[in-house]
C-alpha cells in the first residue's frame, strides 16, 4: 500500500491496484497517526509506504509494484532504522 498526496487529497493505492486508488481529504499527518508504526513508514512529505511491500530501494527511491517512490533525505535515516528492526 502507498499513500500519496495529490492535489491536497490523499490517494491510497493498494498493492494489488485492481479498482484504482481511494481518495480522502484527511491530512497525511493525521492519516499517518492512525497507522500501525511497525507496518508503515513516512518516506517523503507526500508519501507513506507499507514496509512489507517494498520490493527494493535504490538511489533513494523505493520500488513497490510498478511505483517508484522518492525518499527524502530527512526521512531516510528513520526508514533505514525501521527496515533494520524488521530483519
Amino acid at each position: 500500500m502507498v499513500a500519496a498526496v495529490e492535489n491536497r487529497a490523499i490517494q491510497i493505492i493498494p498493492k494489488e491496484n485492481t479498482t484504482g486508488p481511494a481518495t480522502t481529504q484527511v491530512s497525511l499527518k493525521r492519516f499517518e497517526e492512525n497507522l500501525t508504526d511497525s507496518l508503515f513508514c513516512r518516506v517523503h512529505r507526500s508519501y507513506i509506504v507499507s514496509l512489507s511491500h517494498i520490493s527494493y530501494i535504490e538511489r533513494k527511491r523505493i520500488r513497490i509494484g510498478d511505483e517508484l517512490i522518492p525518499i527524502s533525505d530527512s526521512y531516510l535515516p528513520a526508514l533505514m532504522g525501521r527496515l533494520a528492526l524488521q530483519e
